[in-house]
């Protein structure tokens, strides 16, 4: 889909009666009522004011207005990537169904691009659901360059602790989003969706875990969102993530999942504790602002974490 001035021209001629801004305080209600008319997963008012008013990293909701009426909105937050790069990260795009078919979601990407840009990103990613990755790349210049599954331990029973090699020969290092300690404090003790639980090596080495009941079968699910460990010690981040396990299992949890990129050392960790692919997928969706980041399209360079969405 081509953005030049007289497609943007015709798409506000079409849209002419929306607003789009970014968002207040006084827009948490309509936020609210607009997610929870489309998703089983509820959000409340406290989420709108946790994400877009008392955030951590620099964030921004645009939101659309026909009028009195919230048609949509596209967030944008600001990580710094293990490479030094400022990078913007999409959330929370949503369009009301009868405004989907007027190519809102232009207007919302050239506002939050302009945005980021203007604060330094030299690129924007998303990590959407099939849809919503579609609907991207559309877009100029944005491309899906991997599809992230979800690793899930059925009936919570690991295997034994102590299988695998000690170290990793992976060479080079993994793009992922920084997380400093301010902000996971902000992202897991301050959360008003998720309790979160930090499990800690001896060594240092430690990983967050949630707990939550699906409101449609009533299972307990327990998820591995987030951990630090050398990727070239594969026997210490093998302890960790079963030592995660093993806390899940004596929380009495039905199913454990997490996520493991096929190209890095978490993959063969995670299977070899009994992990098993399921659905449902993320897709990783990335745009280049600025020359020279050829690189950051080649997904095998990537790591990420459930953490990286909101949605966990």
């Amino acid at each position: 889909m081509q953005t030049n001035d007289a497609f943007l021209d015709r798409i506000r001629e079409l849209n002419a009666s929306i607003q789009i801004r970014p968002a207040l305080a006084d827009d948490a209600k309509p936020f609210t009522e607009l997610m929870n008319r489309q998703y089983r997963r509820k959000k409340t008012e406290d989420y709108f004011y946790w994400q877009f008013i008392n955030f951590s990293n620099p964030t921004r909701l645009f939101v659309a207005y026909d009028k009195n009426l919230l048609v949509g909105c596209y967030g944008i937050q600001l990580h710094r990537l293990s490479n030094s790069a400022l990078c913007g990260f999409a959330i929370d795009l949503l369009i009301r169904e009868e405004y989907r078919n007027r190519a809102l979601l232009v207007l919302f990407e050239e506002t939050a691009r302009q945005y980021a840009r203007e604060k330094g990103a030299e690129a924007i990613a998303s990590l959407p659901n099939y849809a919503g990755m579609r609907a991207h790349t559309l877009l100029k210049n944005w491309n899906h360059i991997g599809t992230v599954m979800t690793y899930t331990l059925e009936g919570a029973e690991i295997r034994e602790k102590n299988v695998g090699p000690d170290r990793d020969n992976a060479e080079g290092e993994f793009i992922y989003f920084s997380k400093s300690t301010d902000y996971r404090k902000w992202r897991y003790e301050m959360n008003p969706e998720y309790e979160y639980d930090s499990i800690k090596l001896t060594t240092g080495e430690y990983a967050f875990t949630k707990i939550f009941k699906d409101p449609v079968t009533g299972r307990n699910y327990g998820d591995i969102v987030d951990f630090e460990c050398s990727f070239h010690d594969r026997r210490k981040m093998r302890e960790l993530f079963w030592e995660a396990c093993n806390n899940l299992c004596s929380r009495k949890v039905e199913i454990i999942t997490t996520w493991a990129l096929p190209h890095t050392p978490v993959c063969a960790i995670v299977e070899s504790l009994g992990f098993t692919q399921t659905p449902p997928e993320r897709y990783f969706c990335f745009k280049a602002l600025t020359p020279g980041k050829d690189e950051m399209y080649d997904y095998t360079r990537w790591h990420l974490v459930q953490a990286d969405s909101e949605i966990y």
